[in-house]
């Protein structure tokens, strides 16, 4: 058998199979380019999770890392009920360096057990990025509600001094029961499930209770952030330092922010300035925040400098 080429080129035998075979090649190459599945973007919803999703799987962890800021997981309902699948969701997020913070579907009846149920919380999640006491139920017998959630904030804050702690609930619930607690909390995580967002001060909105989650194949609470950023709930508080340091390391970038999307230049060695504060960032390191003759310059690495007082 003789094929012809479009160029009238007459090719035979071997040389035809090998043309064949690279025709082939190019055609299915193709087909997998094409039909190749695009990578997933990270979006904006967050999503909080608890048992009532199921157990998940390592795929689905790691297909939420890929679509979703951070998770927030429920670790307990009141201090006498562990979420029986947070210690298993845990531990494959810190597997799959998927952030998450957490929070407790509080209970407490006095000063005393909002204490315990705080103190619950944090040893059932010590790794925990950020804190959320989710106070929604009036359950409050002894005392008033108000100073039952001071000390709850109170004692989580003795035990995770330098991590964010948020207050959660909706608006009128908070009005009615916490409106001088809340206060003491680092944000408010607002639940509104409407289309458009409240006016309401707030740092977290609950939007929906039906986000469909390509990762887990379900429908679940999501919320987003306002005027906050990731590395805000992520990241550790300013904590303070009051030290001069000096630029001892080339090459590092002075940021405007935490989230690393602009810079104010880099670096001079030799320079120095008093690092009022640091932040312990969630990405691992240390960052400084730096000011100049009373001024604030930016967010540097502390790798960059050297304290000389």
């Amino acid at each position: 058998m003789i094929f012809v080429s479009e160029t009238g080129n007459r090719l035979g035998g071997h040389r035809l199979i090998i043309w064949l075979f690279t025709a082939i090649l190019v055609v299915f190459g193709s087909l997998s380019i094409a039909t190749k599945p695009a990578k997933a973007a990270v979006g904006s919803s967050i999503p909080d999770l608890s048992e009532w999703q199921g157990k998940l799987t390592a795929t689905e962890v790691q297909n939420l890392k890929k679509t979703v800021p951070y998770v927030i997981l429920r670790v307990q309902y009141g201090s006498d009920y562990k979420d029986k699948d947070f210690a298993t969701t845990a531990a494959l997020c810190k597997k799959y360096g998927l952030e998450y913070g957490v929070y407790s579907f509080s209970q407490y009846s006095s000063t005393s057990d909002a204490k315990t149920e705080a103190k619950d919380l944090y040893n059932r999640a010590p790794d925990a990025d950020f804190y959320v006491n989710d106070y929604e139920d009036q359950t409050v017998t002894s005392g008033t509600t108000n100073s039952a959630t001071a000390a709850w904030y109170t004692e989580l804050r003795s035990l995770a001094p330098h991590k964010r702690i948020l207050f959660y609930s909706y608006n009128s619930f908070a009005t009615e029961y916490a409106n001088t607690a809340m206060t003491k909390y680092d944000g408010y995580w607002l639940a509104a499930y409407q289309s458009s967002e409240p006016t309401i001060s707030h740092d977290l909105w609950q939007y929906t209770d039906s986000w469909a989650s390509s990762a887990l194949g379900q429908n679940v609470d999501a919320s987003k952030e306002h005027k906050r950023n990731k590395s805000w709930f992520l990241s550790s508080r300013a904590i303070s330092y009051n030290k001069t340091v000096k630029i001892t390391k080339s090459g590092y970038d002075i940021w405007k922010s935490l989230v690393f999307t602009s810079n104010a230049g880099t670096a001079t060695v030799g320079n120095t300035y008093t690092a009022k504060y640091y932040y312990n960032h969630y990405n691992g390191r240390k960052y400084y925040s730096l000011y100049s003759n009373g001024k604030w310059v930016g967010y540097i690495n502390a790798n960059a400098a050297t304290v000389t007082d």
